[in-house]
C-alpha cells in the first residue's frame, strides 16, 4: 500500500475512532452506563458496611447491658 494512504488512514482512525457515528454513540452510552454502575456498586457497598458496623455495635452494647 502507498505510504501516504497509510498515513491518511492512521490519522483518520485516530481522529474519528473506529466504527460509524452510531457505533461510537453506543460505545459512549455503554461507557456511561459502566461508570454509573460502578458508582452505584461502590455506594451500596459503603452503605452495607456502615449498616453491618452499626449492627455490630448495637449487639456489643446489648451484650454489655446485662439482663
Amino acid at each position: 500500500m502507498n505510504s501516504k494512504r497509510l498515513q491518511r488512514l492512521a490519522r483518520k482512525s485516530i481522529q474519528y475512532g473506529v466504527g460509524t457515528k452510531a457505533q461510537q454513540t453506543l460505545q459512549k452510552q455503554l461507557e456511561c452506563q459502566k461508570v454509573t454502575r460502578q458508582h452505584n456498586r461502590r455506594t451500596k457497598k459503603i452503605v452495607d458496611q456502615e449498616k453491618r458496623y452499626n449492627l455490630h455495635q448495637a449487639k456489643k452494647i446489648q451484650k454489655h447491658k446485662g439482663h
